[in-house]
């Protein structure tokens, strides 16, 4: 997640939540919390391009609008294993852990 979720993990005490530090007012972050942040977004921007990958087929991007229940599930899945397919042939940028 990024910094606009602050305060979830209490909502949803049950589910690990990853966040990254917010700088406090008038102060500076610890070198310990940039490194955190910088490994949170290493992981995060693979999750963004994906989404964005995704994204990319107008049938997600817009008000689904089929009859039959279940059939965004599918419509989804079908997407998600092009997406997959597309991948495997020309992955997205590898980021050095």
């Amino acid at each position: 997640m990024d910094k606009g979720y602050v305060g979830v993990d209490k909502h949803y005490p049950g589910v690990p939540v990853v966040l990254p530090f917010k700088k406090p007012r008038g102060g500076e972050l610890s070198e310990g919390q940039r490194a955190h942040n910088r490994e949170v977004s290493r992981h995060r921007i693979v999750v963004e391009h994906t989404m964005a990958q995704l994204n990319r087929f107008t049938v997600l991007r817009q008000v689904f609008r089929g009859q039959q229940r279940g059939r965004h599930g599918q419509v989804v899945r079908v997407v998600g294993r092009l997406v997959n397919r597309r991948l495997r042939v020309k992955p997205l940028k590898t980021y050095a852990a």
